[in-house]
C-alpha cells in the first residue's frame, strides 16, 4: 500500500519511561494552513548564544521540502531572525504550482548560534500535518540536552536535539532530514518496529539523518527511496529490504555525506537505570564508528557520598551558566553517563545532584550532612523561594527562603527565567566546594590545601517553574 495523504496523525513518536511510545499532539502544535504554502514549525528546547552565556535564544533555520517521488516541492532560506527561548519559528515554503503532498523534510542551521530542537511540525497546502520530536535525536545517537518545551495535550516534554551552523561547541551538526510521515502515526504498528529494531529508524538515510557540511536549501537534494516505499495496513513497514538505501539523489548528484550515528538505547529491566551494564548498543548495520558506552570506558554509577564522579569529556555549550530543574524527569545521571549529551551543567534539586558538564562528572548538591565535594547551591531566595531540595532550608512565612549553610564570597550573575527574562542578582551564585581532603573532610568549601571551591557559575537558567 503506498503512502497517501491523510488528514491529520494523531501521535507522534516519542521516548516515555525509555520506551518508544506514542505521544498525543493537540492542534495548537502544528502551524495553521495556508494556501499554496508548507509551514514547517520548529521548537526550541535550548540553544548556544556565542555572545550572551546566559540567552537561550538562537538563530532561526531555514528549510526545503520534497514529495514522496522525490520531487522538490519548494525551500525557504534562514531569515536571519532569533528563536525566543523555548519557544518556535514558523518557517513558510512557498510550493507554487506544485500541489505534490510533502513527505520529505530537511532543517538547517541559520546561524552560528546553535539551536537545540524539540520539536518539528508540519502542516501542507492540503492541512496534512505530521511532526517530529527531539527524543528522535537522542535515541538515534545525536548530540542532545534535556527541554523544558511543552507539546501535545499532556504537556510532555521531549529532549532536543542539536544543530549549529559553525560547528563549535563539539557540535558538528548541520543539518537534520527526514521522512516526517514516519513519525507522526494513528496507530503504534511503525513504533513497535522501531522499538524492536532500531535501525530501522536510525540506520535508513532517508528516514532519519543528520549531516555534518553546510546545507544548500535551494541545491542540495535529501536522499529519497526510490520506489517510495510501501506500508501494511497497520502502517509498519511492508518490506524491511527496501529501508537498506542510500536513497536516490537528482541524476549525477552524489548523496550527501551523512554523520555516522550509532543508536544507543537502555535496557527494558529498568525505567531509567542509565549504567554500562544495563545499556544497549544496537549496530544499525554497521551504520557508525560512534564509540559505545563500554567503548569509552564510561563509568557505572559510583558512591555520592562527597566525591564527584567523573564520566566523560566535556560536552559544554553555556560555560558560565547552570541549569536549575526540580522535574523527575531529567536526570542527573542520564544527562551526565550518556556520550552524546550536550548543554550546560545542571542540578536537579529533586535528585540532589549535579552535572558538571564542562568535566561530565556528578556531585551531590550541599547539605548539612554534605559540606565539601558538593554543589553549593547559593541563594536560595533569587529563584523567587524555589530552590529547595539537597540543602537545608528556612521559610520565612512571607514565601522567601534562606540558606542555612556556608558563608563562601557573595558571587554576582544573572537569572534567566524560562520566559526569557533575565534578571539581575547581587546573590551567591552557585558553586562548588572541593572534595574534602584526607586530613581535612568536613572542612567547608576548601580542599586539603585551603583552596577554594574551583566552579563558580555566573549565570542561572531557571526551570524551576
Amino acid at each position: 500500500m503506498a503512502l497517501a495523504p491523510v488528514e491529520a496523525a494523531l501521535s507522534v513518536v516519542g521516548i516515555i519511561s525509555d520506551v518508544m511510545g506514542l505521544v498525543s499532539s493537540s492542534s495548537d502544535d502544528y502551524p495553521s494552513q495556508s494556501q499554496y504554502q508548507t509551514t514547517v514549525r520548529v521548537g526550541l528546547g535550548m540553544s548556544a548564544d556565542r555572545n550572551d552565556g546566559s540567552s537561550l535564544g538562537g538563530s532561526a533555520p531555514g528549510a526545503a521540502i520534497w514529495a514522496d517521488d522525490g520531487s522538490k516541492v519548494g525551500y525557504t532560506e534562514p531569515s536571519g531572525d532569533k528563536i525566543d527561548p523555548s519557544g518556535y519559528t514558523d518557517v513558510k515554503i512557498d510550493q507554487g504550482s506544485h500541489e505534490a503532498y510533502p513527505t520529505y523534510l530537511v532543517v538547517a542551521a541559520g546561524g552560528n548560534d546553535a539551536i537545540c530542537i524539540s520539536y518539528i511540525s508540519m502542516t501542507d497546502s492540503q492541512q496534512n500535518q505530521h511532526a517530529w520530536l527531539g527524543d528522535i535525536g537522542y535515541r538515534c545517537g545525536a548530540p542532545w540536552y534535556h527541554s523544558v518545551t511543552r507539546f501535545g495535550p499532556d504537556d510532555y516534554q521531549p529532549r532536543c536535539t542539536w544543530i549549529d551552523g559553525d560547528h563549535s561547541g563539539n557540535i558538528v551538526e548541520y543539518a537534520m532530514g527526514m521522512h516526517i510521515t514516519d513519525f507522526a502515526q494513528k496507530n503504534d504498528s511503525l513504533t513497535k518496529e522501531y522499538q524492536e529494531n532500531i535501525a530501522t529508524m536510525c540506520g535508513t538515510k532517508p528516514r532519519w539523518a543528520m549531516y555534518p557540511s553546510k546545507w544548500s536549501l535551494k541545491h542540495d537534494k535529501l536522499p529519497t527511496y526510490n520506489p517510495a516505499l510501501s506500508y501494511n495496513q497497520d502502517g509498519s513497514d511492508k518490506d524491511e529490504s527496501a529501508l537498506w538505501t542510500d536513497g536516490q539523489t537528482d541524476s549525477g548528484d552524489p548523496a550527501p555525506l551523512n554523520i555516522p550515528l550509532k543508536p544507543v538505547a537502555p535496557s527494558r529491566k529498568s525505567k531509567r537505570d542509565t549504567s554500562i551494564s544495563s545499556a544497549k548498543i544496537y549496530s544499525a548495520r554497521d551504520i557508525s564508528s560512534t564509540p559505545s558506552y563500554a567503548e569509552t570506558g564510561l563509568r557505572a554509577r559510583g558512591s555520592l557520598n562527597g566525591n564527584a564522579t567523573t564520566t566523560g569529556t566535556s560536552m559544554q555549550t553555556h560555560p558560565d551558566s547552570i541549569v536549575i530543574t526540580k522535574l523527575p524527569h531529567h536526570s542527573i545521571h542520564d544527562l551526565c553517563t550518556h556520550p552524546n549529551s550536550k548543554g550546560p551543567s545542571m542540578v536537579n534539586l529533586i535528585e540532589g545532584l549535579f552535572c558538571d558538564m564542562g568535566k561530565k562528572k556528578i556531585w551531590p548538591t550541599c547539605s548539612g550532612k554534605v559540606t565539601c565535594g558538593c554543589l553549593d547551591v547559593g541563594d536560595s531566595h533569587g529563584i523567587n523561594g524555589t530552590l529547595h531540595g539537597g540543602i537545608d532550608v528556612v521559610s520565612h512565612g512571607n514565601g522567601t527562603v534562606k540558606q542555612q549553610i556556608g558563608t563562601a564570597t557573595q558571587h554576582i550573575g544573572t537569572v534567566t527565567h524560562l520566559n526569557g527574562t533575565v534578571v539581575s542578582h547581587g546573590m551567591k551564585m552557585p558553586h562548588t566546594r572541593p572534595a574534602c581532603g584526607k586530613h581535612r573532610r568536613g572542612v567547608e568549601g576548601k580542599d586539603k590545601n585551603g583552596a577554594k571551591a574551583d566552579v563558580a557559575f555566573k549565570n542561572i537558567i531557571d526551570w524551576t517553574h
